[in-house]
């Protein structure tokens, strides 16, 4: 992957493991995902949208604690969030 060489020259860009874990996600390698969403977190906070990837992702694998990224990710401004929540985690 690409991602990995861009990572290997700066293994603190965000964008580039979002990416990847992007391309994880639809390989459905989702600890793979998990994982970059994590350090994509890491590097920054409050990136919305890794939250909601990575309670997707969390969600694949049936865990449950993807319900919480999911309202960490509504709570900073996605709203797609609320949507999975009402989907996956009100049952």
């Amino acid at each position: 992957m690409e991602f990995d060489s861009a990572l290997r020259l700066n293994p603190q860009n965000r964008f580039a493991h979002f990416l990847r874990g992007n391309a994880y996600s639809n390989l459905k390698q989702y600890q793979k995902a998990i994982n970059d969403y994590n350090k994509s977190i890491e590097l920054n906070s409050n990136d919305a949208t890794s939250y909601l990837n990575r309670g997707r992702a969390k969600l694949q694998l049936g865990d449950k604690s993807g319900c919480y990224d999911l309202s960490k990710a509504g709570e900073l401004g996605e709203e797609a969030a609320y949507d999975y929540i009402r989907v996956s985690c009100n049952n």
